[in-house]
């Protein structure tokens, strides 16, 4: 018996003494007590795999210096192997410690996983049966993931948060495993993203454009999740009989409710463009420069702006109207639909919730052009960040994948001076000979994920003035402790 488990044991003697005799748990006593369960879910393995995340681990993190970032210097870490013998061993020296969890665990699309938890199964059995394949994939997710979650929830600290990106497809089970992991009256929402802006036709029935993001605490309490800033009414920014005079608006400070493309300089019916602006996602991507009849001039319009005013343009009339966020910088709670229309609270510049077509872009603006499938954008996790943590809290993802957890918690420390850490986690899967990362050096996912970090804080360094940023990480492999 780890010591782990000899502690819950002991938290069980404490309830109920009379369901532990000689340190052994009398699950027939404890279940009179309990009185009868009215549901149940439950699958092949589950009992293996609610033993597992119990286990001791029999492997130990070995450092390896040559191929960190600052070792000496960073809180950060950046672990490769499996993931749950890394949670098993960080439960060892962070039980309570961490703050938010993010992951973004592999969706079951049909593909077998690279974390076999070596529960045993007879795949012929499986092998004609349409809906038996299709439960057996459910079966081997659910073992897969059980386990893992159940570890994390020890590391989290009594205030802690985690969050679970997942598609429809294992929608519900995640739903049914995180109820009994956590509780079910811990659940806090489901958080709904809108993943891409160009949505598949191959379905004749829907067509797919969001996924979804569980939210649980580990004991649920009244604090309050940072959300949007509150924000006055829009107002005019043109008034009839003012001096006509140019204003520059900078890029991503222009909300407009028109359709996205270039608009070409001209006159409009409120103003005159003096240069093309190129609307993206809603946003001005290049500076809007406008002449009409405003109530300000350029001085006015960058201290607004640094106060978090933002603009607005509804129509094709170009009738700019600024929107100013609540002088005393109060928020409200999220709501749970993210899209490209969320802003981000205490910035000067207000951005909307990315797409996977935005975190594409993140990486080759990195130079790591397709190196990675499906990524989430930075904007998503900084923002699901931003609700609940501050200061030096601890942020672990064990489904590292590219690195976008690292590079958001890097990002969010450089906008408001905080000092969080990373723990990202991956398994050093190997990359297809045909896949463009393995074209560009890469032979793990591990390797764009190390990379896109150094990376990441190069880029963030150079758009902060803090000096002493943690941009590093300490990188840590699983090995087997036999071996040394």
């Amino acid at each position: 018996m780890t010591k782990h488990v000899q502690q819950k044991v002991e938290q069980l003697r404490s309830l109920f003494p009379e369901a532990v005799i000689d340190g052994k748990i009398q699950v027939d006593v404890l279940k009179e007590l309990l009185g009868e369960h009215t549901y149940d879910f439950t699958w092949k393995g589950k009992r293996d795999a609610m033993a597992l995340a119990e286990e001791a681990s029999g492997f130990q993190f070995v450092p390896y210096e040559e191929e960190s970032k600052e070792y000496a210097k960073t809180n950060n870490l950046y672990i490769e192997g499996d993931n749950i013998d890394a949670l098993k061993l960080l439960r060892e020296k962070l039980t309570g410690k961490v703050k938010v969890i993010y992951i973004d665990p592999p969706y079951n699309t049909g593909q077998e996983f690279v974390y076999d938890d070596s529960f045993k199964e007879k795949r012929s059995v499986y092998k004609d049966d349409p809906y038996i394949h299709s439960s057996r994939l459910h079966t081997k997710w659910l073992n897969m993931m059980y386990p893992r979650l159940k570890v994390a929830r020890d590391l989290l600290r009594e205030d802690g948060v985690i969050f679970m990106s997942i598609d429809y497809r294992e929608f519900a089970n995640l739903k049914k495993i995180s109820d009994e992991i956590f509780g079910e009256e811990n659940f806090i929402d489901v958080f709904v993203w809108t993943k891409t802006r160009t949505a598949p036709s191959l379905s004749g029935k829907s067509r797919k454009t969001v996924e979804f993001i569980l939210c649980y605490e580990k004991k649920r309490n009244n604090s309050r999740y940072k959300g949007e800033q509150i924000e006055n009414g829009d107002a005019p920014l043109l008034n009839s009989g003012n001096n006509r005079n140019i204003l520059t608006f900078p890029a991503h400070s222009v909300l407009f409710h028109v359709k996205d493309r270039l608009y070409e300089k001209g006159d409009y019916e409120k103003v005159r463009l003096i240069e093309d602006v190129c609307v993206q996602g809603g946003w001005n991507e290049s500076p809007l420069i406008a002449e009409g009849e405003f109530k300000w001039n350029q001085q006015k319009l960058d201290e607004e702006i640094a106060k978090g005013t933002y603009f607005l343009v509804k129509s094709k009339k170009f009738s700019i109207r600024f929107q100013r966020l609540s002088a005393e910088g109060k928020t409200k709670p999220p709501t749970n639909f993210l899209s490209e229309y969320q802003y981000d609270i205490e910035l000067n510049s207000t951005v909307g919730i990315g797409t996977n077509e935005t975190a594409y872009k993140e990486l080759a603006d990195l130079q790591l052009e397709k190196v990675f499938h499906y990524p989430k954008p930075v904007s998503l996790i900084k923002y699901l960040l931003r609700f609940v943590t501050k200061n030096d809290d601890i942020v672990l993802d064990f489904f590292s994948g590219s690195g976008t957890t690292a590079h958001a918690v890097m990002l969010l420390n450089a906008e408001d001076g905080g000092k969080r850490s990373f723990i990202m986690i991956q398994q050093p899967e190997e990359v297809e000979e045909s896949a463009s990362a393995y074209k560009q050096g890469f032979e793990t996912i591990c390797e764009i994920g190390k990379e896109r970090i150094r990376r990441a804080g190069e880029a963030v360094q150079q758009v902060t003035e803090i000096d002493n940023l943690d941009v590093g990480f300490q990188v840590w492999r699983i090995e087997n402790s036999r071996d040394k």
